[in-house]
């Protein structure tokens, strides 16, 4: 799992953040393995420890890029609405 472009227009600790995020997330692939092999828990119950790492990982990778769509939207139409008035104050001033 990769940061979505749309971090570009994120700040730093967010970016950062993101990827941390991201990458502890991988590691929770480990806990089936590990479940399985020391014996805690059967391949049934491994399985299942897997599938419901992978919903989690999507899960949380639907937060993440719901977040970075609304903060982006809201960025952009700010930087909009000031070109808007920075024409506006131009024309105003010829």
């Amino acid at each position: 799992m990769q940061p979505m472009i749309r971090t570009a227009l994120m700040p730093k600790w967010w970016q950062s953040f993101v990827l941390i995020l991201l990458r502890l997330a991988q590691i929770l692939f480990l806990v089936p393995f590990y479940l399985y092999f020391s014996e805690r828990a059967s391949l049934t119950e491994s399985v299942a420890w897997f599938l419901a790492v992978v919903a989690f990982q999507y899960v949380l990778l639907f937060i993440i890029r719901r977040i970075e769509d609304i903060a982006t939207r809201s960025k952009i139409e700010r930087l909009l609405e000031q070109e808007a008035n920075e024409t506006i104050i131009e024309g105003d001033e010829q």
